[in-house]
């Protein structure tokens, strides 16, 4: 995969990770890059400090090649995610892709799987061991990673045959041009899945939730805000109409409840993914 500085855009000599213009960039010690700018990478370091604070309070992953099932039962997040695992297994066996890009690889919870049918590059934020790119060496499939602000996917020169934006678009400033950026990442003939999308009608309830989350953030130690950016945390009728323009299918989720839930009350998310091209 070709990459651009996230500086200038001038190409990357992979093997000494500087630019014509020299600007450098470093390699992790578990042999993947790390192209993130000083700024966002003490962001994440005082967000990542946060998270071991908090550890004992999160679900305890002791088999990382069995998720997402493994979790399913116990934790409804969990079955959320073995619900997109199976949503982006169907779409590889209906379109067989060669190379799979994904975006917000998190801690390969997803990646394991795609990465047994296809060459597989996984981006985002984090790298460490527990919730980042440095979780791979806890799985026996193998996949490229580089970690960078997934906000500017301008920064990937290539195209490939499907591009999963896993979960959490709507925790990004702007996820439209995400998923703008993201289409220009997929080859002709090619798919782009964007899992978990929660959709909904009335805000006011999602906002004090987003609040509150920043307000335990703090009083927990946390530094500055949970979020990289600014983010109002949810999508509503505007987003999903303009995701549509774009050529996006959303299907819900087999939620039934949470389909019955939404369509009673405006402040329920409808969840839904969606799939463009192919």
């Amino acid at each position: 995969m070709i990459m651009l500085c996230p500086i200038c855009h001038k190409p990357l000599h992979l093997e000494s990770l500087s630019c014509i213009n020299k600007h450098e960039f470093s390699r992790i010690s578990h042999d993947f890059f790390n192209l993130l700018l000083p700024e966002l990478s003490a962001r994440l370091e005082a967000i990542a400090r946060y998270r071991e604070k908090v550890r004992d309070t999160l679900p305890l992953i002791t088999d990382y090649e069995g998720l997402p099932y493994g979790l399913a039962q116990s934790h409804f997040e969990w079955r959320n995610r073995a619900q997109s695992a199976d949503i982006a297994l169907r779409l590889i066996g209906q379109n067989a892709p060669k190379t799979i890009l994904e975006i917000g690889g998190w801690n390969g919870w997803l990646t394991h799987h795609l990465a047994k049918h296809a060459r597989v590059f996984a981006v985002d934020f984090f790298g460490d061991d527990h919730d980042g790119l440095g979780a791979m060496k806890h799985y026996g499939t193998q996949w490229a990673r580089i970690q960078m602000d997934i906000t500017d996917l301008t920064i990937i020169a290539g195209k490939f045959d499907m591009v999963v934006i896993n979960n959490g678009l709507h925790l990004l400033p702007n996820p439209l041009n995400t998923i703008q950026q993201a289409q220009g990442l997929v080859r002709h003939g090619g798919l782009l899945l964007v899992l978990e999308l929660p959709f909904l009608k009335n805000p006011t309830r999602r906002i004090a939730q987003i609040q509150q989350i920043e307000a335990q953030f703090t009083d927990g130690g946390g530094e500055g805000s949970l979020f990289l950016y600014p983010t109002k945390g949810y999508l509503d009728n505007s987003d999903r109409a303009e995701m549509i323009r774009m050529g996006l299918k959303l299907r819900p989720y087999p939620r039934y409840k949470s389909i019955v839930k939404a369509m009673l009350s405006p402040h329920a998310p409808m969840t839904v993914y969606g799939v463009w091209g192919g």
